[in-house]
């Protein structure tokens, strides 16, 4: 007589995205989160009132998409769930990179602002670049989503283009790395950047890989042995995440987007425009410089491959469009 079907084995067998999930919920749980509440670090900057006023404002904001999420379809609730999930992973892999393996260039450094500038002014952190004279700013929105469609992106461009002519750009609660800035930052340039959901989902899984490995190779609960392969192992992962792709992919989309921002500039040829194309050419010039020492990347087939991402083509194809209507 033929045997049945385990049932209970098939349920146990774990789905890519469920991993991917899980892997985000790790590296969420060890990263350091507290900077994104933390409004009262500016108690310095900000009377009490005001900063307890963003407080409420921030909690109500929440509590709205929290009962609203209640409303839709549960498989449309879960891949919102999961898209916001893997955007805030996405977002700490970014700033370990910039940080610890110069994705941007050795003189970038990275700024996760707080809960209330990621909901009022649209912007998940601020890269600084040191230069000799003052630091380059950039304003990064992190995208991540599996429903990527042509008109998101879209809007989101058109917001950013919006803010750059009608000088609406600023950070409220900002606390420069490099040197003494601290508060309002105004006419700090807006980009777009970020992947589509499976190829997030890789660098998420990758990068919580290593993560795990390194805890691994030092526990002490562990034979030598063990944690010998471990280490070898994680040093091994980590040197790849060194040269990953990913990097190129989000210069070739913040270079697509100065280009843009240069041209319209030139064509508007505004003077009541705070942001000028002067300052425009000098993150063009840093932003391509980095490139030019990343060759070897720029190379590698897998980079290639990973132009064909769908976040990065339809933020080509818009900044393009844009480019070419302003010409």
């Amino acid at each position: 007589m033929s045997e049945g079907i385990n049932h209970n084995f098939i349920d146990r067998i774990e789905s890519p995205e469920d991993r991917t999930t899980k892997n985000c919920d790790f590296i969420i749980s060890q990263a350091d989160q507290k900077s994104i509440y933390n409004l009262d670090a500016f108690s310095d900057i900000f009377p009490k009132e005001e900063i307890q006023k963003d407080k409420i404002f921030v909690s109500n904001i929440e509590s709205k998409w929290r009962a609203k999420t209640l409303l839709i379809d549960q498989k449309y609730r879960e891949n919102l769930f999961c898209s916001k999930k893997r955007s805030e992973a996405l977002e700490i892999i970014i700033s370990d990179q910039i940080e610890l393996n110069n994705w941007f260039g050795q003189d970038a450094f990275f700024y996760k602002t707080t809960r209330y500038d990621d909901i009022v002014n649209g912007t998940d952190a601020v890269v600084e670049f040191t230069t000799e004279d003052k630091p380059e700013r950039l304003a990064l929105a992190i995208d991540s989503t599996s429903n990527t469609s042509q008109q998101k992106i879209k809007e989101k461009i058109d917001r950013n283009i919006a803010k750059v002519l009608n000088n609406s750009l600023e950070v409220k609660y900002f606390n420069s790395q490099v040197n003494e800035d601290k508060g309002v930052l105004k006419g700090v340039i807006p980009v777009v950047i970020g992947l589509e959901a499976k190829n997030t989902n890789n660098l998420i899984d990758n990068f919580a890989q290593i993560i795990r490995l390194k805890q691994t190779s030092e526990s002490s609960s562990i034979t030598e042995t063990h944690k010998a392969s471990s280490k070898k192992e994680y040093l091994i992962l980590r040197d790849k995440m060194v040269s990953n792709p990913t990097q190129i992919i989000f210069l070739e989309e913040i270079r697509m987007q100065l280009n843009m921002y240069q041209s319209i500039l030139n064509s508007e040829n505004n003077p009541n425009v705070f942001v000028q194309q002067t300052d425009v050419s000098k993150l063009i010039k840093i932003i391509e410089d980095i490139l030019t020492n990343k060759e070897d990347i720029i190379k590698n087939p897998e980079t290639k491959v990973l132009r064909n991402d769908t976040i990065y083509n339809l933020i080509g194809y818009e900044s393009r469009k844009k480019t070419q209507y302003s010409t």
